[in-house]
């Protein structure tokens, strides 16, 4: 209750969070679902800018660069939040940072799906990672990553996926791709690649059949809004 956020607020300054969220939950219009959030976010893009793979002998890095957009015309409570990244994509990306080899080493995984991507920060990374672990001749197997979300989110979402391609330099790095989709969890068998009004952002990356089975699914902060659960769950399964 209000009391017991106010005694741990002054012990956990994160628990602000907590009260303004709960403040409002009960401002919001009775015929608006509950939002599922925090409002705002604690993590800068920053972090996770600089990824970094260690072995017993050597530590190396790779960059992202990701691209947010401030400005849209129009944001209701439905629309925006895939144009901006938040902080669980962070934390995911350090943890694949940390532990993306124990679910690669076995060649287990070739075909990886990431839904409600937003911005694309985390599949993006994932994909940077694996250049890394593939560069050390840790994959034996190719792997590619199908990075998707609703029409809103898709002109920066792919400018994301184009400006973070890596250029092809022999056959090995060929084994890694990636490549950006159109997924509506109301119309989950409707997944299509995305193309750009822009010509210049074609990517040359071979586009993948997307109407498939995928053996890793990747998903952060992807939950929001009430009425959404339903809708995720049915892409899910």
């Amino acid at each position: 209750d209000e009391m017991y956020i106010n005694a741990i607020s002054e012990k956990i300054p994160s628990m602000n969070r907590i009260r303004i969220l709960i403040n409002d939950i009960h401002e919001l219009n009775n015929n608006i679902k509950p939002i599922l959030a925090i409002n705002g976010r604690r993590f800068d893009a920053n972090d996770a800018m600089i990824l970094y793979y260690t072995t017993k002998d050597s530590v190396q890095s790779t960059s992202v660069s990701i691209a947010e957009v401030h400005d849209r015309d129009s944001v209701d409570i439905d629309g925006s939040t895939g144009l901006k990244y938040w902080d669980s994509a962070i934390v995911l990306i350090k943890y694949l940072e940390k532990h993306l080899n124990v679910y690669f080493n076995n060649n287990q995984y070739s075909n990886v799906l990431e839904i409600g991507a937003g911005t694309g920060i985390v599949g993006i990374s994932c994909y940077r990672l694996l250049q890394l672990f593939n560069s050390n001749q840790v994959l034996k197997t190719s792997i590619h990553i199908t990075i998707t979300d609703i029409e809103y989110s898709m002109p920066n979402l792919h400018r994301n996926v184009y400006e973070n391609t890596l250029p092809v330099e022999d056959e090995d790095i060929e084994c890694i791709t990636m490549q950006d989709a159109v997924l509506d969890w109301n119309k989950p068998s409707e997944v299509t690649p995305y193309v750009p009004t822009d010509a210049s952002l074609v990517t040359t990356t071979t586009v993948k059949p997307v109407n498939t089975e995928y053996d890793l699914i990747l998903a952060s902060d992807v939950m929001w809004l009430e009425h959404l659960i339903p809708s995720l769950i049915g892409t899910l399964v």
